[in-house]
C-alpha cells in the first residue's frame, strides 16, 4: 500500500496516467533495491570450538520453567576472544582503550571491502595483494577471505592451526598509509601468525592496536569472521555493537554487513 501511494505521488504531478504494468514494474524495482543484511559472526553455544588452550565455552541453565521456576535464565561462561570477538587496543596495551572506551563510531563502516585473497598454511596477506583493489583507499574495514574459512566447521584441527594471517608489513602499511581504515577482519582465529608473533613481539597486533607505535590512529581487530555470506556480494555498509565490558580488552561480537545481491 505504501509503494502504490509513493507511485501515486510521485506520478500525479506529471499528469500522466501510468499502466498497471508500469506500476507493477515500479514496485518490482523497489523490492529489488531493498537492503538485504547478512551476518558474519559464528553463533554462539556450549562446546563451540575454541583455540586450542583456551577455556570451554560453557553454558549452564539456572532456572527453567520445565523444573517448576518462573522463567527460563541461564549464564554464560566465555573467554572474550573465543569465536567471533573485536579486539581493544588494552588487549596489547596496559594504557590503551578498553573495549568500552572505543567510540561508537570505530564501529560503524560506510565503505567496507572484501578482500579476496586464497592463502594456504601459513600463508600472508602482503602489500601487492592489498593494491590490487582500487578501492582500498576509501575502505573503512578490511575484510579479508582467505579461504580458510571452510575448514572450520569441517576439520577445526587444521582450522586452528598453520593459518593463514596479515603479514607484519601489510599490517604497518593499512595502519600508516590507509587513513580511512577503522579496522580489519579476518577469517581465521588471529589477524597475526602466532608462531612468528613470539619471537617479534606481536608486531601485527601491535600495528594495529598500540596507540604509541604511530601517530596514525589504532584500529580494531575482527577475528575469527565467516565471509562466506559476502562472496559475489556487493558490499554496502556494515556495523557491529560490542558488549561495553568496562576496562578489558575485548568483546564478543556479531558483524551485520548490508549487501545488494
Amino acid at each position: 500500500m505504501l509503494m502504490v501511494m509513493e507511485f501515486t505521488r510521485l506520478t500525479k504531478g506529471l499528469g500522466v496516467k501510468m499502466s498497471l504494468l508500469s506500476m507493477e514494474s515500479y514496485i518490482l524495482q523497489e523490492r529489488v533495491s531493498m537492503p538485504k543484511y547478512v551476518e558474519i559472526g559464528y553463533p554462539i553455544y556450549e562446546g563451540m570450538p575454541v583455540y586450542p588452550g583456551l577455556p570451554e565455552v560453557k553454558l549452564e541453565p539456572r532456572e527453567r520453567l520445565d523444573n517448576g521456576d518462573d522463567w527460563n535464565g541461564s549464564v554464560l561462561s566465555m573467554y572474550l576472544h573465543a569465536g567471533t570477538h573485536v579486539d581493544a587496543p588494552w588487549h596489547h596495551k596496559n594504557n590503551g582503550k578498553g573495549i568500552d572506551a572505543v567510540p561508537i563510531e570505530d564501529f560503524i563502516y560506510r565503505k567496507p571491502l572484501l578482500i579476496d585473497c586464497p592463502l594456504g598454511p601459513n600463508g600472508f596477506i602482503t602489500i601487492e595483494k592489498l593494491k590490487e583493489y582500487e578501492e582500498l583507499n576509501e575502505a573503512d574495514i578490511l575484510i579479508f577471505n582467505t579461504g580458510h574459512w571452510k575448514h572450520r566447521d569441517t576439520d577445526f584441527e587444521k582450522y586452528a592451526n598453520n593459518f593463514p594471517a596479515v603479514s607484519p608489513e601489510a599490517a604497518e602499511y593499512i595502519r600508516t598509509k590507509l587513513p580511512n581504515c577503522k579496522a580489519v577482519a579476518i577469517d581465521t582465529l588471529s589477524i597475526e601468525n602466532l608462531t612468528e608473533a613470539k619471537g617479534n613481539g606481536y608486531f601485527v597486533h601491535h600495528a594495529f592496536l598500540d596507540h604509541e607505535k604511530y601517530e596514525e590512529p589504532t584500529m580494531l581487530i575482527y577475528e575469527d569472521i565467516n565471509p562466506a555470506p559476502l562472496v559475489g556480494k556487493k558490499l554496502i555498509s556494515a556495523f557491529t555493537a560490542p558488549l561495553r565490558i568496562k576496562d578489558h580488552d575485548a568483546s564478543v561480537v556479531n558483524v551485520i554487513v548490508e549487501i545488494e545481491e
